[in-house]
Parts: structure tokens; C-alpha cells; sequence
């Protein structure tokens, strides 16, 4: 318990009043000779026990009276409203505003964010003479906005005005964090929190041990408030992801992308319109009609894109419309290509039989035209024997396929076919600075050579998983993929979905086994219906590693014969050729880092705004191939472009949403989120008569009411005590 006016609690000296008074009035006897005396002695006597026991429970209730009375000058109250000495009424208020994007969701015809504004703006007003306020916006990372001056609530005012949400996600833990901070740097010692927030399950869900221990030491300094600002789980689609749904975005032609629509929210929604443009040309955008997407589905939407040039394009999918607007548009950075060159090292080559070596289909399949337009086809593939392989060949590749490659002469009967330990060792260099790998299965693949040479306890380091044995179903029982098992959002998500789910025709007599519990940061990208990893993957520094556990000839499946060999091709080629965009297309809260430019030039940085930020030279390492542009302010989705002051060089950022804000929008109960703080804080609404309830649940948390009625009890007590004291009995 602490005192709000401790220097009033001087006042129970005024216990000393009665006590001088009951001495210094004590009654003085005089003896006076009188005979009859004798005879009043014996009565005296009787009742002088009985009357100083009457005077010394009236003078205990006078005493009490008085410390009552300064203990209500005083006004005593609960540790959990203050801490440190005393300063009247005024509060130092904190404000942890939720600017994450589901507060944009339209309700009731305001946004969530405006109930906060304006909720925050009741609080304001309502808080008492020379308080003191700080406001934090939160979302995944907080942001401490001001004022300046804690005193100024007029500039507070304003703040919160100015407010809008941002594109992250929630997470209140760092939240509470800088509340304890704002704690200790607040010069009132009264201090309350109030939470202005949806209340979404995200931001309680992802740091929930950490957030309650936080929680209770916040409670500790001071009142907490949650102030909700809605409830609803509102009808939400989302756009995803936009990917090229066959091949590789190359000029000349009208190119198909696939835009992956999800509902996250708990019924269907209808009459939905997607659309898709590329650098803003709304005259050029394709549309199309979604009638239906049901609550928890994806779906995929197929629109066309004309690149007319080579070079960085923006690609812009749009949905219309639901109740949360801020996840309905996402924004890609798109490479495209005039062409891309792919080296493959046959590890089986028959000059005699070209269509048995390990690369003929395969090679078909990069150029899926008659033979005539192969030397004007957009993809290059060169073909090389496992011997004619050098570092070299690297140089002016996009992606490197080893398809039923021996890594050591005495590998499968390999002989001379194998490949160098040179090309080796440049491999891991290749990947890591942004190249793609394909390794195909085969005959000729050993896993222990491979886990010698490319596994995890080598500087190569480039497998996902750690090669086993080759495992045989054979002719007569042979196994399947399983389309069920690839990931909506993974590259080959298409194959899902009608005509490619047809994959799960494919007969597979073979394939390598692959040991899961030693991955090394890999993941399995499809199954087969047996459960085996089909087809793997890992990012190993700014490139990426594609492992396929059978092959891509007719050894050891009948793929090749299939309808659904070339797309694969063709979409595992699109999608590692477009990881270079990557480093392009980010995430909100993610810097942007542009490594090519130039240091001798001067840069700014054009917001989705269009503010115009100045940003200097590039800083970084040693040389100019080093240095850097980077920044980190990147709250809000949108392209941003850095600029050079001259004029002469350019580099655009497509920032996007942070898209786990939207997977879950439900909302915790009062009573979950007491569960998960282990206390129970104010609750209030932000519709609510807001002001008057937390200047209520204020004054709830002072004594000063109670040791009024006790001091009212007390002296009413000690009047009928004194009037029964002075009868005459």
C-alpha cells in the first residue's frame, strides 16, 4: 500500500490531543473530613475498576479518530496504482497503440484504428491535472512517437490524430517491453497503461511465456487498462503470392501468372474481382470474376501479364473487396529475361543413342519447341559430359542441373564419367552467391560420395538432407507422387489442381533414399503416396538447391512419358531463375539493401508515398563492389525506389504486407486474455463510456472512501460510548 499525500499523515500526531486532554482533566480529589464518608468508601471501590475501563476505551476511540482522519487526508491506496513518493492526482499515462494492419477492418462503418483514436482521445482528456502521457505505437517491433515533452497533451493530441496503421504484424511482447521502459522514464509516479488494440489472438499467441512475465512486472508499476476495439472476425481475402504459372517471364509474349487468393476468415465470400498489371499500366490489366472462395480456402486465379521489355517490371494483383483493405494488393518485383542460360552435366551420355543418355528428355523438355526455334528460344540449355565440366562454365550460367552425375570415378561404373573435384568446389561458390542447383537422381548418383563431397560436414555444404540408399519398387508395384502432399504456396502448388495432379500417374521404380532427421535446413517440397521425399529443397546462402530422388530419363520412372514432365521443368526453372528477385521484393519492417550502387554517387529514396527521403553515399565494407544502400524504414507496403541525384541510376522495392497479420484474424476473449497475463487487468471498449469508467476503476484503487466510512463508523461508536459513559448509574 503507498500514500497519495503521505506528507498528511503528519496529522495522526493529533492522537496526542485527547491524551493530554484525559490527564490534564483527570478528576482532583480534595480530601474533605466528613463522617458518612466511611460508609461511601466500600461503594467507591466497587465501581472505580468500571470507570476507568469506560475512559480508557473512550480515549482509544478518540485516538483512532484522529489517525483515521489523517489516513484519509492521506488517501491511502493499492500498490498496483503507483510506486515512489507522491504526486497529488496527476498520472503518467502510457499508451501502447496497435497500428498493425487488422486494425484497418471496416466495422460498423469505422475502421478499428479510428475506435482506438478516438478512445485514446476520451482517455486524454479524462487524465488528471499536470499528468504526463507516451505514446507507443506497436506492432511486431514499437515505436516510441512522442511527445517530446511528456507534459504537452496538446502535441499528444495531435499524435494520435496523425495515426494510421502500417502494413506488420502483431506481436505484443516487445510492446510491453518498452512500456516497462516508459515505466522508468516517467517522472509521475501514479502510472497506467492502457492497451489500445483488436485484441488479436497473433499478437498474444507468438511470445506467450516471455509476454505474461512482462505482464506481471508491468502490473507491479502501475494500472493496466485493455482497451478493445473490436471483436468481429470480419470477411477477409487476401492476395498471397503472384508467380508465373509456366515458365519464365521472358519478353515478347503475353505470360500467365497465377495469383493465390486465401479467405482467412470464417465464411465465404462471393463476387470477388482479381486483377493484375504490370508498372501501373491500368489500360493493360487483366482481369477476372472469383464467384466464390470459401472460408479457409486458397485459391488460384490465372491472369496474363505483356512484358514488352528486358529488365525490372512491377507486377500489381489486386482483389476487390472485403472488410480489411490492407492485405487486398500485393506488389512483385518481377526479372525479365531475354534469355537464361542453363548448363546440364549428362552423368550417363550415349553418343550413340542420344535418347538413352540422362539429359535427352530433359534437354527437350528446357526447349519444349520443334527443333527449327531451338536457336532463338528464350532458354540456352548447354549439355556437357561430367568430364568437359570445368569452373568456367559457371560464369555466365542462371542454373546448373547434374542429372545422374557420378562424383567419383569408382561410382556405379562411372569410369571417366565423373565429375571434377574443381567443378566441385566451385559449385558451393556458384550457389552461394546467387546460382541455382539441380540435382537428378540416377543409377550413377552414390550417397555416400555425395554426403563425402557436398553433405553437411563439408565447406560445400549443398545437400538438403543426407543421401541414403536407393530404394526399388520395380516394374510390377511401383510408387507414386503424391500431389496432396505439395504446399499451396510452394513453386509446384499447381500440381494440386487439375490437369497436373495428374503427376500421381507417374510410375516410379526407384528413387534415393533421404535421411529427415539429419536436415540441414531443408524441406520436402512433394511426396511420394508412400511418404518418401520426392522432390527437396534448401536456400544455401543467396541461392538455392533442388534435389529430385528419382530420375528425370526412363531408368527409373516412366516421367519423361508423361504430361506433366515438361511443366515441372518449366516451373522449377521459373522459380529458381526468379530468386534473384528476392532480395527485391521484401516484407514490411525488412531493410532494403541495394548492393549495386554506385559509390561515387549520391542517392535518395522515394517512399510509396512519394516523400522523398535523402540517403547519401553507399557505406559498407572495403571497395565500391562492397558498399551498400540500405534502409530500414519500411512500416508501410508499396514500391520504393531508390534514386540517384543525378539522375543515372535506379533501383525499385516492392514492399509487401506482413501476410501472417491475416492468417488468424480472431480475437481473445476478456477471459482468455486473463488466462494468459495470469491476472485480471481493466477491461474496457473502446464504445464505452470510456472516460468515466477509468476514472471509476482510478478512484477504485484508493482507500480513501473506506477509511472515510470506517472514521464516520468510529466517531458515531464514540458518541454512544461517551453518552453511556456520563450516565449516572
Amino acid at each position: 500500500m503507498t500514500f497519495l499525500a503521505p506528507m498528511m499523515l503528519a496529522g495522526a500526531a493529533g492522537v496526542g490531543i485527547p491524551l493530554a486532554l484525559h490527564f490534564f482533566y483527570r478528576a482532583r480529589y480534595k480530601p474533605v473530613p466528613w463522617a458518612a464518608m466511611r460508609f461511601l468508601k466500600l461503594s467507591i471501590e466497587q465501581t472505580s475498576r468500571r470507570l476507568k475501563f469506560q475512559e480508557r476505551i473512550l480515549l482509544i476511540l478518540r485516538c483512532l479518530v484522529c489517525i483515521l482522519i489523517a489516513l484519509a487526508i492521506a488517501r491511502p491506496a493499492s500498490t498496483g496504482l503507483s510506486a515512489g513518493p507522491s504526486s497529488g492526482d496527476s498520472v503518467d499515462a502510457i499508451f501502447l497503440v496497435d497500428t498493425s494492419y487488422s486494425m484497418g477492418t471496416q466495422e460498423g462503418g469505422q475502421t478499428r484504428f479510428d475506435r482506438a483514436r478516438m478512445a485514446a482521445l476520451k482517455v486524454l482528456d479524462r487524465l488528471p491535472t499536470a499528468s504526463t502521457v507516451q505514446i507507443v505505437g506497436i506492432t511486431d517491433r514499437p515505436v516510441v512517437l512522442g511527445p517530446k515533452s511528456p507534459g504537452n497533451l496538446d502535441q499528444a493530441r495531435q499524435i494520435i490524430r496523425d495515426l494510421t496503421p502500417v502494413s506488420e504484424s502483431s506481436d505484443l511482447l516487445p510492446g510491453f517491453e518498452e512500456a516497462l521502459a516508459a515505466c522508468d522514464r516517467g517522472a509521475v509516479p501514479n502510472k497506467e497503461v492502457y492497451l489500445f488494440s483488436d485484441m488479436q489472438r497473433l499478437g498474444w499467441d507468438r511470445q506467450t511465456a516471455s509476454l505474461r512475465d512482462k505482464a506481471k512486472l508491468l502490473r507491479e508499476r502501475a494500472a493496466i487498462y485493455m482497451v478493445r476495439c473490436g471483436m468481429a472476425v470480419p470477411k477477409n481475402v487476401a492476395v498471397i503470392d503472384v508467380r508465373a504459372e509456366r515458365g519464365i517471364p521472358h519478353t515478347g509474349t503475353r505470360t500467365p501468372f497465377m495469383v493465390l487468393i486465401r479467405n482467412s476468415g470464417t465464411e465465404a465470400v462471393r463476387d470477388l474481382t482479381v486483377t493484375l498489371e504490370v508498372d501501373g499500366r491500368a489500360f493493360d490489366k487483366d482481369s477476372q470474376s472469383l464467384p466464390i472462395i470459401g472460408a479457409g480456402e486458397t485459391k488460384a486465379v490465372t491472369l496474363t501479364a505483356k512484358l514488352d521489355t528486358a529488365g525490372w517490371r512491377t507486377l500489381s494483383a489486386r482483389v476487390e473487396s472485403d472488410d480489411l483493405d490492407a492485405d487486398n494488393r500485393l506488389d512483385q518485383m518481377l526479372s525479365v529475361r531475354e534469355r537464361t542460360r542453363v548448363l546440364v552435366v549428362d552423368g550417363a551420355p550415349n553418343d550413340r543413342q542420344p535418347d538413352r543418355s540422362s539429359s535427352y528428355f530433359l534437354m527437350h523438355a528446357l526447349r519444349p519447341v520443334e527443333e527449327a526455334r531451338w536457336a532463338t528460344y528464350h532458354i540456352r540449355p548447354r549439355s556437357v559430359k561430367p568430364n568437359e565440366a570445368s569452373g568456367a562454365l559457371l560464369t555466365d550460367v542462371d542454373v546448373c542441373i547434374l542429372s545422374n552425375v557420378a562424383l567419383k570415378p569408382n561410382d556405379a561404373g562411372a569410369a571417366r564419367d565423373s565429375l571434377p573435384a574443381e567443378f566441385v568446389e566451385r559449385l558451393g561458390t556458384f550457389v552461394r552467391e546467387g546460382g541455382a542447383l539441380i540435382i537428378v537422381s540416377g543409377p550413377r548418383v552414390v550417397g555416400r560420395s555425395y554426403n563425402l563431397l557436398m553433405g553437411a560436414e563439408t565447406e560445400i555444404d549443398l545437400l538438403p538432407m543426407p543421401f541414403g540408399d536407393v530404394i526399388k519398387y520395380g516394374e510390377e508395384k511401383p510408387q507414386h507422387p503424391a500431389p496432396d502432399s505439395i504446399e499451396v504456396a510452394s513453386f509446384l502448388g499447381s500440381f494440386r489442381d487439375a490437369p497436373l495432379n495428374q503427376i500421381a500417374d507417374v510410375e516410379v521404380k526407384e528413387l534415393l533414399a533421404v535421411d529427415e532427421t539429419k536436415s540441414k535446413s531443408g524441406r520436402v517440397v512433394m511426396r511420394s503416396l508412400d511418404g518418401k521425399p520426392l522432390v527437396l529443397s534448401r536456400t544455401v546462402g543467396s541461392g538455392e538447391v533442388i534435389v529430385l530422388t528419382t530420375s528425370l530419363d526412363t531408368e527409373w520412372s516412366d516421367w519423361p512419358r508423361r504430361n506433366t514432365y515438361v511443366p515441372f521443368i518449366q516451373m522449377s526453372l521459373a522459380h529458381l531463375v526468379q530468386r534473384s528477385a528476392a532480395g527485391y521484393n521484401r516484407t514490411a519492417g525488412s531493410p532494403l539493401v541495394w548492393p549495386q550502387a554506385e559509390s561515387f554517387r549520391s542517392y535518395s529514396l522515394i517512399r510509396p508515398d512519394s516523400e522523398k527521403v535523402t540517403i547519401g553515399k553507399p557505406q559498407g565494407g572495403v571497395g565500391p563492389d562492397r558498399l551498400t544502400l540500405t534502409y530500414n524504414d519500411t512500416a508501410r507496403a508499396g514500391i520504393y525506389q531508390f534514386v540517384s541525384d543525378d539522375g543515372q541510376a535506379s533501383a525499385k522495392f516492392a514492399v509487401q504486407p506482413d501476410l501472417r497479420e491475416s492468417e488468424n484474424l480472431d480475437s481473445l476473449s476478456e477471459s482468455q486474455i486473463d488466462e494468459t497475463l495470469g491476472f485480471t487487468p481493466v477491461h474496457l471498449t473502446a464504445d464505452g463510456d470510456l472516460t468515466k469508467f477509468s476514472g471509476d476503476a482510478r478512484s477504485d484503487h484508493e482507500w480513501t472512501i473506506w477509511v472515510l466510512l470506517a472514521l464516520f463508523a468510529l466517531t458515531f461508536g464514540e458518541s454512544i460510548w461517551a453518552w453511556v459513559c456520563g450516565r449516572a448509574w
